[in-house]
């Protein structure tokens, strides 16, 4: 009997470490880019350079946006949606060539963009993510020219259009680094960002 007495005691103090390592490792997941910012100072000023990106091209004076997926801090494909105002609009900011989602003051996710179809003249178009490491086109350049949000990617450019489409498993945001018709299904938008005047960290000099 003395030996079962002792159990709860030794199942609570199981239960506190294994939280502990719970929270320890949610901790150590909700920061996957710190090791991406040299100083503090950079750190600072990446988040002071958050944006949210209106998506132009939709509906003309209907504000729409680059959304991510609910709640805040998913991973998953991005969207373009709808917002009756900025307050609930998420937060990208480019540093060192890649686009960041800024879902809070220690959370911060990557934008990638995988490799998930071909249009019917067979041009890749590749899919806008959001994720807890670097994936798809890994040596993809993010960057701004003027207000508006370009990829780069082997000596080839976006040049800033992206195309927002329906498909089989939800609503994407995808671009293409060929010049190509509208794809079924799909519309064309670009990405800007609301802060211009604001320093964002990564930016390149404006080339086309």
């Amino acid at each position: 009997m003395m030996m079962f007495s002792k159990l709860p005691a030794f199942f609570g103090i199981v239960g506190t470490v294994t939280l502990a390592i719970a929270t320890l490792a949610l901790q150590v997941h909700a920061h996957p880019v710190w090791h991406d910012f040299d100083s503090r100072n950079s750190l600072d000023s990446f988040i002071t350079g958050s944006s949210y990106l209106l998506a132009g091209g939709v509906k003309f004076g209907v504000p729409y946006y680059l959304t991510t997926p609910s709640p805040t801090g998913s991973t998953g494909n991005l969207t373009v949606s709808f917002l009756s105002s900025p307050d609930g609009a998420p937060l990208f900011s480019v540093h060192n060539g890649q686009l960041y989602h800024h879902a809070n003051e220690s959370h911060f996710l990557y934008v990638n963009a995988l490799n998930a179809t071909q249009d019917m003249h067979g041009s890749l178009l590749f899919r806008l993510t959001l994720a807890d490491q670097r994936d798809g086109l890994l040596d993809a350049v993010w960057r701004w020219r003027g207000a508006f949000l370009y990829l780069d990617h082997g000596g080839r450019s976006n040049h800033g259009l992206y195309y927002k489409c329906a498909s089989g498993d939800g609503e994407g945001v995808y671009t293409s680094f060929d010049f190509i018709s509208t794809p079924e299904g799909c519309g064309v938008v670009t990405l800007h960002s609301s802060n211009v005047d604001a320093k964002q960290p990564g930016q390149r000099p404006l080339s086309a």
